[in-house]
């Protein structure tokens, strides 16, 4: 099998690619999750990335490390209804319609001009987050959240024809990225 790659002769290593493929699925991840988009001007997206980065800048830097009171006011101040250009629905991965129908009924807020979409609302109501789990825990919908990809290099066996295999991998990669 891969005794058949010579080195020096990238059409070896072309054969076994379109004969075994270069890659296999190491590690799968599926379940769910919860989204919403908001469009923001430049500006705004330049101001709220600057609050994010300097209200976490004695941490780690990103926003994971906000307490959760900073990140109340970071919401606040740039993820708001009235602060943002628009926002959008809070969806589902999976488009499970269960968790749809729950998603669009329960984290809506109602203010001053109509109702809006929030999906701040599963952090400020832990009841609402064990809802979302069970609905989610008993759903028969998931999404792929995450791949994780293993290169077949590991079935060459001696190390002269896997450097070789990685050399025309990567380059062919490099080839195929910068033609998109």
């Amino acid at each position: 099998m891969a005794g058949d790659i010579t080195v020096g002769d990238p059409s070896s290593v072309h054969k076994f690619i379109k004969r075994f493929g270069s890659h296999f699925l190491q590690e799968v991840q599926i379940g769910e999750s919860v989204y919403q988009v908001f469009a923001l001007r430049p500006e705004q997206y330049r101001m709220a990335k600057e609050a994010a980065l300097s209200s976490t800048a004695s941490s780690n830097g990103g926003l994971a490390t906000m307490t959760p009171e900073q990140f109340a006011d970071f919401q606040r101040n740039h993820l708001a209804p009235f602060a943002v250009r628009e926002a959008g629905k809070v969806l589902a991965a999976s488009g499970d319609p269960q968790v749809l129908t729950f998603l669009e009924s329960m984290l809506v807020d109602q203010g001053r001009f109509g109702s809006y979409p929030n999906l701040f609302r599963l952090a400020q109501d832990p009841g609402l987050m064990m809802k979302l789990e069970e609905i989610t825990d008993n759903s028969d919908s998931h999404a792929v959240l995450g791949i994780r990809f293993a290169s077949l290099r590991m079935t060459v066996p001696r190390i002269q024809e896997k450097e070789f295999y990685d050399s025309v991998v990567d380059t062919n990669a490099i080839l195929w990225e910068s033609n998109i």
